[in-house]
């Protein structure tokens, strides 16, 4: 019999249904098929305080000095957590749902043969039950994988390609490495600041304290920001063939080092006047001028942070927010793979599952596109996906009617943006010219979009498409 530790109930029984064979199931564990599927249902595991090593470390009611600081031990032992009092901080009663989720998980792996870790797709979920199978003591085989949708026969799948997780672990630790580096920086230097300043309610942190100092050295430059006039001067060139054109003067590095105190910008209009004046004297610019076709292709799939800057923009809806619904969207509605994602890019298996998945995708919003399923974005690359890839829509019917407004605009604006991937590329004629001048350079720059492509079915559906060009 096969273990799978998932990381949430709900995974957990969608991998029931796809592997166990089980219908319908409400509760775990689920067993079916060589497989018993569980769930850790958070984190269960905390590093241990430093009392745990040595009594006198006790924050309170040790005797530790400065002399013992900074208080490090080799691999940090772990414990079921613990509950945490009003403020956050833990107390010394063990949490009972944890201990009660560890113990059942040492009792199913008591009976099998072999752990499958199917936390979520990142270096977090590998390391939440990579934690968990160290902590009961587990010697035999484990291995790993990856739900990134929640789609039966492809979660089905994905069992057909376990990987060894020895392979994988690296990703847990690397979040065990922040998690570590967060826990000794923070009650080493919170000691040090409230035995220095004689206080106990200071807290010191490698993330929060940093963050909070940039706030504050914002805020102070706000105060004492002075706005302050600058000038640039523009150009008209006359030519008999082409007419008139606007160009810039580009000020040399050498004249911008002597009258610009910050070595950008000028803020005396004399010297700017004058230095223009010195170029309409030459009367005559040798202007090299490159003229070519530049093509602008689909902004990539969302990762999560592009999509919740996007929603900001467009409906003003918060980071939290977005990530709510494309949560709801991924566990209700099943519209939409792995939402937490941090990559743009997508499998080549992706590529060829498109026509389906795009097909009733667009249905499901009521869409029609012309799309072209012959071009290959760059969004396609296997060497840029590793645990997850970016946020598209998954091959499965959904009634956006029964969604609310804000889910239904983020599952549109997700849909519109894989489509985009199979529409051609915008195309603009651009014309460079640039000319030797007095004190510096004359650069005239011109682009005119002679083929819309994607852009015009993105305009219609309120993205501006900022992204790359190629």
């Amino acid at each position: 019999m096969k273990l799978v530790i998932a990381e949430k109930k709900d995974v957990a029984l969608l991998i029931a249904r796809a592997v166990c064979g089980v219908s319908n199931p409400t509760k775990i564990p689920v067993s079916g098929n060589g497989y018993t599927v569980t769930a850790a249902q958070g984190h269960l595991l905390s590093l241990v305080p430093p009392e745990a090593y040595d009594a006198r470390l006790a924050q309170v009611g040790g005797d530790w000095t400065l002399e013992d600081l900074p208080i490090q031990f080799d691999n940090w032992k772990r414990e079921v957590k613990r509950e945490a009092d009003d403020r956050g901080r833990p107390t010394r009663t063990v949490n009972e749902f944890a201990q009660k989720r560890v113990e059942l998980i040492r009792d199913l792996a008591a009976d099998c043969d072999c752990i499958i870790n199917a936390g979520d797709p990142d270096d977090e979920g590998q390391c939440l039950i990579d934690e968990i199978i160290e902590y009961i003591g587990w010697t035999g085989p484990v291995e790993r994988v990856y739900i990134n949708d929640n789609i039966e026969k492809n979660v089905a799948r994905e069992f057909t390609r376990l990987k060894d997780n020895e392979e994988c672990r690296g990703d847990g630790l690397a979040a065990y490495a922040r998690s570590m580096a967060d826990f000794v920086f923070g009650l080493n230097e919170s000691r040090l600041v409230n035995r220095k300043l004689g206080v106990t309610n200071v807290s010191v942190g490698r993330v929060q304290t940093p963050t909070l100092a940039l706030i504050v050295a914002r805020d102070l430059a706000i105060e004492k920001f002075i706005e302050q006039d600058y000038y640039e001067a523009l150009i008209t060139l006359e030519n008999s063939s082409w007419g008139q054109a606007v160009a810039k003067f580009e000020p040399s590095k050498e004249f911008l080092e002597e009258h610009a105190a910050d070595g950008k910008h000028i803020l005396d209009r004399a010297i700017v006047e004058a230095a223009a004046a010195a170029i309409v004297d030459q009367r005559a610019l040798n202007l090299v001028v490159e003229r070519k076709n530049e093509k602008k292709s689909a902004p990539l799939p969302y990762n999560i942070t592009q999509l919740e800057g996007e929603m900001n923009r467009r409906y003003g809806y918060t980071s939290s927010e977005t990530l709510a619904f494309t949560q709801t969207l991924r566990d209700k509605y099943r519209a939409i793979t792995y939402n937490r994602t941090s990559s743009s890019y997508l499998k080549e298996e992706h590529y060829q599952e498109a026509p389906q998945v795009l097909k009733l995708a667009m249905t499901n919003i009521g869409l029609q596109w012309p799309l072209d399923y012959s071009i290959h974005s760059k969004a396609f690359n296997d060497a840029k996906v590793t645990a997850h890839h970016g946020i598209i829509p998954q091959e499965n019917k959904v009634d956006v009617s029964a969604m609310s407004q804000q889910e239904r605009n983020v599952y549109t604006a997700i849909v519109e943006r894989y489509a985009l991937q199979f529409l051609p590329p915008a195309i603009y004629d651009t014309c460079k010219g640039v000319a030797d001048a007095e004190n510096g350079r004359v650069v005239y720059k011109a682009r005119k979009l002679v083929d819309a492509g994607w852009m015009k079915y993105v305009k219609a559906s309120g993205d501006d498409g900022d992204d790359s060009t190629s």
